[in-house]
């Protein structure tokens, strides 16, 4: 049985390039910052409702505003990575780029496995991105998060 060109066989998948993945998470973190800012937009439109210039109307503001606005800042990318990996294995960086985030025995993942890639994520990225670095070494060119989840990033 042939493949397709530029596709691996079926039990060997042509796995995701350092280049896509970092391009991909790139533009996942812009769709969280500008999620983010959205959110900060409609909070500070439902705080407003005194004069412009009453302290107390600032005081709300940076008291509630900021912190939902890191709320949702730190919220928002647990729910962004782990549905979009759990429904489709793709978030709209990765589709953009062509990848998609498969278990190691090519299965849809599951919302546990997500939410532990999700966190093996933050782990990857805290030591001076160490983890993601380890991917230009690895093999199969996994980094610590698939690592950890048993996952890993292919060209779909």
């Amino acid at each position: 049985m042939m493949s397709e060109p530029g596709r691996g066989c079926p039990g060997n998948p042509v796995r995701a390039g350092c280049v896509q993945r970092a391009l991909a998470l790139l533009i996942d973190f812009s769709c969280i910052i500008c999620g983010s800012v959205f959110v900060l937009i409609l909070i500070s439109a439902g705080i407003e409702t005194g004069s412009p210039g009453d302290p107390v109307v600032a005081v709300r503001f940076l008291l509630f505003g900021g912190v939902l606005f890191f709320a949702t800042l730190s919220v928002l990318p647990l729910l962004y990575f782990t549905l979009f990996h759990s429904i489709n294995g793709q978030t709209p960086g990765k589709a953009v780029m062509g990848i998609r985030v498969v278990s190691r025995g090519q299965e849809r993942l599951t919302a546990g496995r997500s939410f532990l890639r999700f966190v093996g994520l933050l782990l990857s990225a805290f030591p001076l991105g160490a983890g993601f670095i380890w991917a230009l070494f690895d093999r199969n060119r996994r980094a610590w998060h698939d690592l950890l989840a048993a996952t890993e990033v292919i060209v779909r």
